[in-house]
């Protein structure tokens, strides 16, 4: 990051002739930016301002005049203020298999509640070895954008300081070309689900036999 709060992106080759480059950024599937540069004594420069990208990380993408990707580099942003989520029940206990109302609201700074897009998950507090697993800003910011089980997420997302930045560069250094295949990604084809949604119900499948008389 330069002085000017520019995210500096240096691209250098020796065995690439002069002609165009291209760098894609994108967060969560959403592109934040698209930008083409010349590709001259081989070298490219790209200047980005860190306050077009969202929170969480980002995939720099760098492309050649063919529109083949040559190299990948991930870069996290650490994310502003968190939304203020409030959560309220019917009842304080409930007993077996008991009907559980829950209220959820966000509210703005003047205290009124405002359109979101929530969804809510139930486990058992107590079954979880690592309480460090259970911060879904953690995982949602920064796991779940990465393969593997990363250890300590949220030591990243909330600690700041020089050696913090260091091992979060160093994380983002060893990640890329993991997430997915940019070939089969622009061969415009669906991704063929490995398991299918269940958008209405679970789905059943077997064998009928008719019994004989």
């Amino acid at each position: 990051e330069g002085p000017d709060r520019q995210l500096e992106v240096n691209v250098q080759s020796a065995n690439v002739p002069d002609s165009l480059v291209y760098l894609f950024v994108h967060t969560r599937q959403q592109l934040v930016v698209g930008e083409k540069v010349p590709f001259h004594n081989g070298a490219a420069h790209f200047k980005i301002n860190p306050d077009f990208l969202r929170g969480g990380i980002s995939h720099f993408t760098v492309f050649n005049q063919q529109g083949k990707p040559v190299t990948e580099r991930l870069y996290f942003k650490r994310p502003g203020q968190r939304t203020a989520l409030e959560a309220t029940t019917d009842q304080p206990v409930y007993g077996t298999r008991k009907k559980v109302t829950v209220d959820l609201a966000v509210p703005d700074k003047t205290g009124t509640g405002r359109y979101s897009d929530l969804s809510i998950a139930v486990y058992d507090a107590g079954a979880s070895v690592d309480p460090a697993d259970n911060d879904i800003f953690s995982y949602l910011w920064l796991s779940s954008d990465l393969r593997g089980r990363i250890e300590s997420p949220e030591y990243y997302v909330y600690q700041n300081g020089p050696q913090t930045d260091e091992a979060l560069d160093n994380l983002m250094l060893t990640h890329g070309w993991r997430r997915f295949r940019w070939e089969e990604v622009l061969t415009g084809k669906p991704v063929p689900f490995q398991y299918l949604p269940e958008h209405e119900g679970h789905i059943l499948q077997g064998n009928g036999i008719g019994k004989r008389t």
